[in-house]
């Protein structure tokens, strides 16, 4: 599974939860879209090495305490843990009906142009499909993370005129 944050000028971290079992994309992409491996106390581990990543390519973002997280409200995201350790680190989070990936943009626009680009193609190894995901990262302008984020509003409306029903782009 993969794990990814950025922000309106390019990616801040990513990670891989290890499974032991990918060799194929279509497989892993599946895996990318479950949060069925990550525990609270993971999850929180993650806003920690995120937030160190964020000293180091957005000070000035962590020292005005601007963070504004927006993830979806899977069990981790919500558990106490996972909400003491957001207001330690002086974050706010961005609220959003229950239930709702298409208002996150890793899964409606990250990973979308990630399938695309894994798509068809059959890996040997978990290495093998690490390097794939980095030469992804690496290929996309930083510009494509501003415009996953400027359609928020967007994709907010479409659910709003779908009835809050999922949109399969």
């Amino acid at each position: 599974m993969l794990v990814a944050f950025f922000d309106s000028k390019g990616l801040i971290h990513y990670e891989f939860v290890p499974t032991g079992q990918t060799v194929n994309a279509t497989f892993y992409l599946e895996l990318l879209k479950s949060n069925l491996t990550i525990t609270a106390d993971r999850y929180v581990q993650q806003l920690q090495r995120v937030q160190e990543k964020l000293h180091e390519k957005r000070p000035a973002l962590v020292n005005r305490n601007n963070v504004i997280l927006l993830h979806d409200d899977a069990r981790p995201h919500t558990a106490r843990v996972t909400q003491e350790k957001i207001l330690e680190l002086g974050w706010s989070v961005l609220p959003h009906p229950p239930y709702s990936p298409d208002l996150a943009p890793t899964d409606y626009h990250l990973f979308c142009s990630l399938q695309n680009f894994l798509n068809g193609k059959t890996f040997n190894s978990e290495e093998q499909v690490s390097q794939a995901v980095e030469n992804f990262f690496q290929s996309k302008p930083t510009t494509s993370y501003k415009e996953g984020i400027d359609k928020l509003p967007e994709g907010w409306e479409k659910i709003i005129h779908n009835s809050g029903e999922y949109i399969i782009n």
